[in-house]
């Protein structure tokens, strides 16, 4: 049996104040791999670790971000297993919006960069400016597509007979997500494919296809 299990890392540290501004945004950008689990994270991936162990994954490939990398480990440790680690999961970061980029920002638009919001409202301001394509210095949605396509191809080989778990993070596995279960049809808009920090899904594959046949959530 081909199995996959799809894994969003634990709880990580913010990274930022609870009233960021747009320059704070900027410099947590440039901190994308260096955010690490929480407490509650690291007592989340231990729980999960202990889920997902009947499972017997035969390998373990991991996103070389530092939180999925501390949930990998914490899994692999349980599992017996190394880690792997795969470039090409690491996560889909925003970027900088358009016309906002540091250094480069002057005058009345310098000023709006430094209008504090709440730490909750970014992410998906951001994420929606992405997805319009009104962010600079990353990959496009298109690109990110056709990456989830072909990490579908190559997980789908990698898992014949076995069972293989993947950690990553919450953009890149929505679309992985979606393009393993044949659903590209703005797959950013349907929150089945939106993993919560923590959550796993488990995928089968028969007749040709992938399903989804379980999910569940480490509890810390």
């Amino acid at each position: 049996m081909h199995r996959l299990i799809l894994v969003r890392h634990c709880d990580e540290e913010p990274g930022l104040p609870p009233w960021p501004r747009l320059t704070d945004l900027h410099a947590w950008h440039e901190m994308e791999g260096e955010r690490p689990l929480t407490q509650v994270g690291e007592r989340r991936a231990a729980a999960l670790a202990a889920q997902l162990a009947p499972f017997a994954p035969a390998r373990i490939m991991a996103s070389p971000l530092l939180r999925a990398a501390q949930t990998a480990d914490a899994i692999a440790k349980v599992a017996g297993l190394d880690v792997e680690d795969i470039p090409e999961l690491a996560e889909v970061a925003f970027g900088h919006v358009a016309g906002f980029e540091p250094r480069t920002t002057f005058g009345s638009r310098r000023l709006l960069t430094r209008i504090p919001a709440p730490r909750f409202f970014w992410p998906p301001f951001m994420r929606g400016l992405w997805l319009l394509g009104l962010t600079r210095g990353v990959f496009s949605k298109a690109a990110v597509v056709s990456q989830s396509e072909e990490l579908k191809e190559r997980l789908t080989a990698e898992s014949r007979d076995r069972t293989v778990l993947v950690v990553a993070h919450g953009v890149i596995l929505l679309y992985l997500h979606a393009a393993l279960l044949e659903d590209q049809f703005l797959p950013a808009f349907k929150t089945r494919h939106l993993l919560k920090t923590g959550e796993f899904r488990v995928l089968d594959f028969a007749e040709q296809r992938w399903r989804e046949t379980a999910r569940g959530r480490g509890i810390p």
